[in-house]
């Protein structure tokens, strides 16, 4: 993780773009509003719309006022916020790759597994 972090900040990717990139990519089938985005990273309304206010000027989001409920706004990747997810995508690879190099095929097959269990536990806690 901190591999990954540090790759991003070097690439000039703030933690929270990097989170909230993520999350819309992962649920791009989906109307994300504001709200959603706040509950997942878990920070204030305030500071996720003036970092969602940096990413439209950016022209990595941009907001989409719902057609059936004027209240709500959906906030969706462009596709420059894309084009960076890829870039973050890439960060997780070489990470992958640095990893996978110093363990032996064995040694991979134990961690994934032990990792698998690890994820199901916590899955069901």
């Amino acid at each position: 993780h901190n591999k990954v972090k540090k790759l991003a900040n070097d690439n000039g990717i703030s933690q929270t773009y990097f989170h909230i990139i993520s999350f819309l990519r992962r649920n791009s089938d989906k109307n994300i509003t504001q709200k959603e985005i706040c509950e997942f990273i878990k920070m204030k309304a305030p500071t996720i719309s003036l970092t969602l206010q940096s990413m439209e000027q950016e022209g990595l989001v941009e907001r989409i006022k719902s057609e059936t409920d004027s209240r709500c706004t959906y906030v969706v990747l462009t596709k420059k916020g894309e084009e960076l997810d890829e870039r973050i995508k890439g960060f997780f690879r070489s990470t992958e790759e640095i990893l996978e190099s110093a363990l032996t095929k064995d040694e991979l097959e134990t961690v994934n597994t032990i990792l698998e269990k690890i994820s199901l536990r916590l899955e069901e806690k």
